[in-house]
């Protein structure tokens, strides 16, 4: 009986600890426009935590717009030009430093029919490097962002380039925050608790 309340509190602590975790959203309205290979196809953006954390457990960008394919053609030697082909899509590729070992990477693939999208792109190790989200307790930090087109063949070139339009892009930090503790605030009695 003693061995099975132990088990039930364990649990409990468990169940407590994942239940503390919250989602911090902060908008990144510098990412927003349009990325194409005529202009821009990478922006940084600095950004500035609301709360900080205490633990981070994953961090990730959660991005939406519109992706216009374009053209390409190819050569390969054996006759006239063949295409034109639509781009397989628009990739996108972030990256955010560890400011003391590595970076996070994050990506995945515009809409490959071209038209609207909508991504979240969580960040994970880059090349196995031993990277740890500690310096966001900080409170700040930095993303790279990239959108470019998928690379046809080597013997191929493009008519006309495609382009993405991000129209939202919002860091997402899911982690435990430290609580104001001010005694005009609710986190005074938050503290209390926890």
């Amino acid at each position: 009986m003693c061995r099975l309340l132990l088990v039930l509190a364990m649990g409990l602590l468990v169940v407590a600890d994942v239940v503390s975790a919250e989602t911090l959203e902060v908008q990144l309205p510098q990412l927003i426009g349009l990325y194409s290979m005529d202009g821009t196809t990478g922006r940084s953006v600095s950004f500035q935590l609301g709360k900080i954390p205490t633990v981070v457990y994953q961090v990730g960008v959660r991005i939406s717009g519109t992706v216009n394919l374009g053209q390409y053609v190819c050569d390969f030697g054996t006759g006239p030009e063949e295409g034109a082909y639509p781009y397989n899509g628009i990739a996108f590729e972030m990256t955010m430093r560890d400011t003391v070992s590595g970076k996070w990477w994050a990506g995945a693939a515009g809409s490959p029919d071209g038209g609207p999208f909508e991504h979240t792109m969580m960040f994970r190790e880059l090349y196995g490097w031993p990277v740890t989200w500690d310096f966001l307790k900080a409170g700040y930090g930095e993303i790279h962002f990239m959108a470019r087109p998928y690379n046809p063949w080597v013997e191929c070139s493009a008519i006309v380039w495609p382009d993405a339009t991000v129209n939202e892009a919002v860091l997402i930090v899911e982690g435990d925050f430290k609580v104001g503790v001010e005694k005009n605030t609710w986190g005074s009695i938050k503290a209390l608790f926890q």
